[in-house]
């Protein structure tokens, strides 16, 4: 997980300004009470090979009765474009929706990251807007994309591509 936030591409794309120390991702790992009802953070792996590719997490926002989440996705360099992040946001939507009972999940997409885009547009995510100039980088301002997904699209979503409607 070092190397994959020392990755200036994931760098830049989850607004990490500064390297991340082992004992820091060490410690968020092992605080129990840094998980609960308003966080649930899982280590993406590989099923053909067992190999951690990504880590991924729905963290709540606002109050319980709001249940809308953002989610947030980190898929390791040398793992990408190999169709893990698409899953994993398929798989977060499913979890999101049916077991923590979400009404929204809500994401953060650096403008320039076309890839992340086209992988939440794909899962049926809509932008609702843009944050211009939002985040510092490398010399130079980048806008920032918001999107959602509702729970009513997702299933309406999940219906039609099973072929039931």
């Amino acid at each position: 997980m070092q190397s994959w936030l020392r990755d200036p591409e994931a760098m830049r794309f989850n607004e990490v300004r500064y390297p991340v120390a082992v004992a820091r991702l060490r410690a968020r790992a092992d605080d129990p009470v840094s998980y609960g009802w308003s966080l649930a953070h899982f280590a993406v792996e590989a099923l053909d090979c067992a190999q951690r590719v990504g880590e991924a997490s729905l963290a709540g926002r606002g109050s319980p009765e709001d249940r809308r989440a953002e989610m947030v996705i980190i898929i390791g360099p040398e793992f990408r474009g190999r169709g893990y992040g698409s899953d994993t946001v398929r798989t977060l939507c499913r979890f999101g929706f049916e077991m923590m009972n979400l009404r929204r999940i809500e994401l953060e997409v650096n403008a320039g990251n076309a890839r992340g885009r086209h992988v939440y547009a794909s899962a049926g995510f809509v932008v609702e807007g843009t944050r211009r100039d939002a985040q510092f980088h490398a010399s130079q301002w980048e806008d920032i994309v918001m999107m959602a997904l509702l729970r009513p699209d997702w299933e309406r979503e999940t219906v039609l591509k099973a072929g039931g409607g």
